[in-house]
């Protein structure tokens, strides 16, 4: 990228900070000092809510494959329905909480190791 571009990014990057600055009837400093806070913040309620979805999947999962367990050990299935749906959840349960997971461990990492790259991009979807 040409210095001449780079630096008008960052003259526009500024001038958007100094229009929500006057919105919100503070300095670019104070809101970019507010943004870096919160970068940390959204981290770590990233991280309990990761921390939510993989305890509470892993719960799902022990049950539904005790449950498939104990009715193949007693020799009958309530329904086959159950069990499909049982296998069926599983199926959907792990790929989707996997998906989730990768897109917030991303977020996390973003906003504890990186906040000012975090806060920018905040800027920017604005």
């Amino acid at each position: 990228m040409a210095v001449k571009e780079l630096a008008k990014m960052n003259q526009e990057i500024i001038e958007m900070l100094k229009v929500l600055a006057d919105k919100f009837g503070t300095t670019t400093e104070h809101l970019w000092r507010v943004l870096l806070e919160q970068a940390l913040l959204s981290g770590i309620t990233n991280v309990i809510l990761l921390v939510v979805i993989l305890v509470l999947t892993v719960m799902w999962v022990r049950f539904a494959l005790e449950r498939i367990k104990k009715e193949e050990e007693n020799g009958y299935y309530s329904s086959d329905d159950d069990i499909g749906a049982l296998w069926l959840t599983i199926i959907l349960v792990i790929p989707f909480c996997g998906v989730v997971s990768v897109l917030l461990i991303y977020d996390i990492v973003t906003a504890i190791l990186n906040p000012d790259y975090w806060a920018l991009r905040e800027i920017l979807r604005k």
